[in-house]
């Protein structure tokens, strides 16, 4: 079973899985949160598919997509900026955690 979200790879809400029959009813039958209010609008979805297409499409702008996130990736740790290891361009920033002890 695979699950991801929407969110922040393709800039919309809500998320997915995918796999056997079986599994998927299982999730959707015992997962949190009610069966029938889950379903995205058709209007996001709309855009979900847009941005696939998009991204499937034009390889370019991924690519200046992750040279963008390295660099600043490079630039929040050289400031001192906790960034976690990440392959995607996603950056997670850890926030309230003493990375290093106290002096």
């Amino acid at each position: 079973m695979f699950q991801g979200t929407l969110s922040k790879g393709v800039g919309a809400i809500g998320g997915y899985i995918a796999g056997s029959t079986s599994a998927v009813d299982f999730v959707r039958s015992h997962a949190s949160g009610f069966i029938f209010s889950t379903a995205l609008p058709p209007s996001v979805v709309a855009g979900i598919r847009a941005a696939l297409h998009h991204l499937k499409e034009d390889s370019s702008a991924r690519r200046v997509l992750a040279r963008r996130a390295a660099s600043l990736k490079t630039k929040m740790l050289a400031n001192g900026i906790p960034v976690l290891p990440s392959p995607s361009h996603i950056l997670p920033v850890m926030i309230g955690m003493r990375l290093s002890p106290r002096p």
